[in-house]
């Protein structure tokens, strides 16, 4: 039972790391293209991919990375509550 227990926790957590990269990656592209190909853009380095992609690292990666480590500590400590609850220490 434990180890059914174990395998899911790391499934949803496996998931959800994988889910954070899909939804990340999307969104890096998605704000790169959207940068790059305005016709408002200079035809200067702010039309690169590495300049946009370094802006989305800059501004917009840490607000990804804190949404990941919202969701990893809500199935961290909801895991904590359940061997409360169980009364199983792990």
């Amino acid at each position: 039972m434990a180890n059914d227990s174990i395998r899911r926790r790391q499934l949803l957590i496996a998931t959800t790391v994988l889910l954070w990269l899909l939804v990340t990656g999307v969104s890096a592209y998605l704000y790169a293209l959207s940068r790059v190909s305005s016709p408002l853009a200079e035809r200067g380095y702010e039309t690169t991919w590495s300049f946009q992609l370094t802006m989305f690292s800059v501004f917009r990666l840490p607000f990804f990375a804190a949404l990941l480590a919202v969701a990893l500590s809500i199935i961290h400590f909801k895991r904590q509550r359940e061997t409360e609850i169980d009364g199983i220490p792990r």
